[in-house]
């Protein structure tokens, strides 16, 4: 069976995966959004977690493939030491790869912020994936359902799994190649795109440190990797950190909370729940009215969003964090007619390692480049994946009128706010207060 796909083209299926694709815990991934309320924004990113997990199957299926061109006398003893024929391994890969988004609550990771404390959509996959266990055991082979939570889990790996587990999730994996190319497809902007095509053409495999092969790229593909992390900062900083996107995480994020005090018992239930589901939650909460999730219920079905006063650069610092922080509280105390909220947007662009000195290094993932058949530290060899900082982050102040709470505040007002902010953060600059 073939699935067009609008990223990748046709993606090829067989039976047995079409039988996991078509249960309702899969099926479930249809309606809930990749991108939560950023079509608010960008009206055009509706797509699902469904399609994007058919898309990461793809990209890991042309990676296995890639490299089983280059290193298939490697691959297959490395997989037979377990057991494994390359056939049974991709089929592992391709099945770890459907399944490694199936835990998502609705709106995906604004719904994670509701889990209890710790815990991650991944550790509702493995639940899920446990769940499904008898019947991943019967379509495919007694024992697959292990090897997958082996791979997708953050235990520690089994060593021939690793480079099944690096195509799936590390720093150059067929999770971020996918989501960044279909986000930006669906949003309609071009910061998120790459060429894929040369880096998949240039991975290779390398001896992992701590057992089995990790993912390395030739010298040949460091530009294309270098596209694809500037990609990952561009998307943060224009889509994934917008400043529109982020107050509907905060409205959204209080709704859920609520609402998965009220109809989640256990990490299986989340099955029973997509998008959907909180809508009508918060369809309802407008017309019941008069609660305490009346006002974020009402300004996410109204769109009536705070706007943004103040903001810092999007890889701000400590100094930079407490005059945020002094800003948005001087605002609270000389202007009690506005409501004020203070939010920071963190993500991570990299994981690269990243040498100093000779004697100093940050914690990262050492990446191989190979150069004439040698390895190379990734960021020795890349000035730009060195430079770019490895963390987005940044501070915004929004404002809203505290007794007129839905109605849009004038410009005038906000360009008088926005010029009173400017001027205390100048002051904090300078070591004293207004």
């Amino acid at each position: 069976m073939y699935i067009r796909d609008a990223v990748l083209g046709f993606i090829e299926i067989n039976e047995k995966e079409r039988k996991i694709i078509d249960l309702y815990e899969f099926q479930r991934l249809r309606y809930v959004k990749q991108l939560a309320l950023t079509y608010y924004v960008y009206p055009g990113a509706l797509h699902s977690r469904f399609e994007h997990s058919l898309g990461v199957m793809e990209l890991a299926s042309r990676i296995f493939d890639r490299l089983c061109v280059k290193r298939k006398k490697i691959l297959r003893c490395n997989f037979l030491q377990i057991g494994l024929s390359i056939k049974e391994a991709k089929q592992i890969l391709r099945l770890s790869a459907l399944l490694h988004d199936v835990g998502h609550l609705p709106f995906s990771h604004v719904g994670e912020e509701v889990l209890p404390e710790g815990v991650k959509h991944e550790h509702v996959t493995i639940e899920i994936i446990k769940y499904l266990k008898p019947i991943l055991d019967k379509t495919f082979f007694e024992g697959i359902t292990e090897v997958i939570i082996n791979i997708l889990s953050k235990e520690e790996i089994v060593k021939n799994l690793t480079i099944l587990k690096r195509i799936i999730s590390g720093s150059l994996d067929a999770d971020r190649m996918d989501y960044l190319l279909r986000d930006s497809i669906y949003c309609g902007v071009e910061y998120g795109r790459y060429d894929w095509q040369r880096i998949i053409d240039c991975l290779d495999i390398i001896e992992s440190e701590s057992g089995g092969y990790d993912l390395c790229i030739e010298h040949g593909g460091i530009h294309a990797l270098e596209s694809m992390i500037l990609a990952r900062f561009y998307m943060f900083a224009q889509v994934y950190c917008h400043k529109t996107r982020k107050i509907y995480d905060y409205y959204l994020s209080h709704v859920m909370r609520e609402w998965y005090n009220l109809f989640v018992k256990n990490l299986i239930d989340i099955t029973r729940y997509n998008d959907i589901s909180v809508l009508n939650f918060i369809e309802n909460t407008v017309r019941e009215g008069n609660n305490h999730l009346y006002e974020f219920a009402h300004r996410i079905k109204f769109r009536k969003q705070h706007s943004v006063i103040f903001e810092t650069s999007d890889f701000c610092d400590l100094p930079q964090l407490i005059n945020a922080k002094k800003v948005f509280d001087t605002l609270q105390e000389e202007f009690s007619d506005y409501e004020f909220i203070l939010r920071e947007t963190r993500g991570k662009i990299h994981n690269f390692l990243v040498r100093e000195s000779q004697k100093r290094e940050n914690v990262g993932e050492k990446f191989y480049v190979l150069r004439n058949n040698r390895p190379y530290i990734l960021t020795d060899e890349s000035l730009i994946i060195r430079n770019i900082p490895k963390n987005f982050l940044n501070t915004r102040i929004y404002v809203a009128y505290k007794d007129k709470k839905y109605e849009r505040m004038k410009e005038s007002e906000i360009r008088k706010l926005i010029k009173k902010a400017e001027e205390i953060r100048r002051s904090f600059d300078n070591g004293k207060k207004i």
